[in-house]
């Protein structure tokens, strides 16, 4: 009778086994993630580092003169960050770097990611 009451009353009722369910899955989301080493990785990244980075993803077909252009910073200091990133990310050149980024470097707007097929959108 009690749970009639409180819904006339225009309160929301749940029973035990529902309230638990729900209080379960907001636990299991806020629940702190281990992170891939790769994702360590990616964290040692420094903000301007991690720009650099989506660049070269985003701007793959550039020559590294046009990259430092779009980027606002010379070609010497693109490649000094370059450096660095191939350093903490563990690679090698710029194409690893731009396969690590596609695996990795996740953007929230998937319109941002770059197209690699023609029927990509």
């Amino acid at each position: 009778m009690l749970a009639i009451e409180k819904i006339h009353l225009g309160e929301l009722w749940l029973n035990r086994s529902a309230t638990s369910r729900i209080l379960m899955q907001i636990a299991s989301m806020n629940a702190t993630k281990e992170l891939s080493p790769q994702e360590k990785r990616l964290a040692t990244l420094s903000a301007k580092e991690e720009k650099v980075a989506r660049a070269i993803q985003m701007e793959a077909e550039k020559k590294l003169k046009e990259i430092a252009a779009s980027l606002n910073i010379s070609e010497h200091t693109l490649r000094n960050h370059l450096a660095s990133i191939y350093d903490k990310l563990e690679l090698k050149n710029r194409l690893d770097l731009y396969v690590f980024c596609g695996k990795y470097l996740k953007t929230t707007n998937p319109l941002e990611h770059p197209k690699r097929r023609a029927g990509d959108i």
